[in-house]
């Protein structure tokens, strides 16, 4: 049995879309990267209604800070990251985990700066398999990393029905327990 962690990526306000990877996951944990400066108090509330969900930080207002041509990245300060995960601490109470996720799976800053104001893990492109990038494939030909993270973005302009139908098979394997990040 392969134990796997489902991360969804991009989260900040309330659709359709959100709401139906809400309720197709409802019965599995789910880690939800939200991005605190852009989050809109409708989704916080419909995220509430979902105890499986466990709520992690996705930067701060996933602003591409790259120059033109360059590989994408968000540049944050300190007090970026320290008002976001105290947004997201009191918006979500114990929903929340201090999980860092950085933008475009990219972090360049200091790994013990984020220790030090309180996460107790980051979650990056080095850990993760991107299900949009897998789609076409059974679940024993993917070589899943050390933690076990497979990343979705429902929200993401690509997701189409091939990425629903993924996921939806995926949630149904039987040879997949499903944790949390917090395990």
């Amino acid at each position: 049995m392969r134990e796997l962690i489902l991360r969804d990526d991009d989260c900040f306000e309330l659709t359709q879309s959100t709401r139906r990877f809400l309720e197709l996951t409802k019965r599995i944990p789910v880690m939800l990267a939200v991005i605190p400066g852009s989050i809109k108090f409708n989704l916080v509330e419909l995220i509430k209604k979902y105890p499986n969900v466990t709520v992690v930080q996705h930067g701060w207002k996933h602003i591409n800070s790259a120059d033109k041509d360059k590989p994408k990245f968000e540049k944050f300060d300190r007090l970026d990251i320290q008002t976001g995960k105290s947004m997201l601490e009191s918006l979500f109470k114990n929903q929340f985990y201090p999980c860092f996720v950085p933008p475009w799976n990219k972090f360049d800053g200091d790994y013990k700066l984020l220790y030090d104001m309180g996460f107790k893990k980051v979650s990056d492109s080095t850990n993760v398999i991107d299900l949009m990038k897998v789609k076409d494939k059974v679940m024993e030909e993917i070589k899943v990393p050390e933690n076990n993270t497979i990343m979705t973005h429902h929200t993401h302009r690509n997701w189409d029905d091939k990425c629903w139908l993924s996921l939806e098979l995926l949630i149904e394997e039987e040879n997949i327990k499903w944790k949390s990040i917090r395990s």
